[in-house]
């Protein structure tokens, strides 16, 4: 990670304005993680899964993944997630709200207790002491806030288990070719496809980096939140046929698998 980098960039966009490559982060998921995975096996399975709210990583884990690496092509999820590991670590959250209303107190004494263990972790610490340092508002990091979200596992308890589990983090595009030795069982897509339909080449891309990543039967779960480009739909599938099986999980979700 490049910590002044992202920190700059963070105070830009707590400004109101845009950058390319860095957007507000997602506080929850939007998504309705009950109905998406409940049909799906994670018991020993090697995880990708899109880092965002860090919600579906710590759900991955919570089921039973072996490992769950994370990716998103906004670095500031990378700096999220950390303090969501802190807030149900060493504060028996599981989100830190506090942050939305700027309560530069529980910020205070929740950095306090937090001995980093990693040089990642050391760039998160950093990351977050600076915005208390300048007391940044650090609700407008976020997009609106969705505290009244979507039903998921997640359980504080279960959580203390899994919080501080090792994370490799990917900056990754799925628009664009990427280069990667790592292979995966599951890799979680989110709604990443939606915003692709309106263009044949990113959905080729999109294809042929999940082959490129899945192991052989390997399956990618995909999200539907915004019905973006339904006309469209149709020819997706089609794009994906030359290497996936489709499974209709219904308003919720798909998947494709692997052959």
């Amino acid at each position: 990670m490049e910590l002044l980098k992202d920190y700059l960039a963070s105070r830009v966009i707590a400004d109101g304005k845009r950058l390319d490559d860095y957007t507000r982060i997602y506080f929850q998921t939007n998504e309705d993680l009950v109905s998406c995975y409940k049909n799906i096996d994670f018991q020993d399975k090697d995880v990708l899964s899109v880092l965002a709210s860090s919600d579906q990583v710590f759900t991955a884990r919570d089921l039973g993944a072996n490992q769950v690496d994370s990716f998103d092509k906004n670095p500031l999820s990378f700096y999220y997630y950390y303090l969501r590991s802190w807030t149900i670590t060493y504060m028996n959250q599981i989100y830190p709200y506090q942050i939305l209303d700027n309560d530069y107190h529980f910020l205070f004494e929740l950095l306090k207790q937090v001995q980093p263990k990693s040089e990642e972790e050391v760039q998160a610490f950093l990351f977050w002491k600076e915005h208390l340092k300048h007391k940044t508002d650090l609700s407008r990091l976020f997009f609106e806030d969705t505290r009244e979200g979507k039903t998921s596992f997640l359980d504080i308890d279960d959580l203390k288990d899994v919080a501080e589990d090792e994370m490799e983090f990917h900056k990754m595009n799925f628009f664009y070719p990427i280069h990667s030795d790592s292979s995966y069982d599951i890799i979680l897509l989110s709604n990443i496809i939606e915003w692709a339909r309106g263009s044949n080449e990113k959905i080729l891309c999109i294809r042929d980096n999940l082959n490129q990543l899945l192991n052989s039967n390997g399956i990618v779960l995909c999200t539907g939140l915004i019905n973006r480009y339904p006309e469209k739909i149709q020819r997706e599938r089609e794009i994906f046929d030359s290497n996936f099986d489709f499974v209709d999980y219904g308003k919720e979700g798909y998947v494709y698998q692997k052959r």
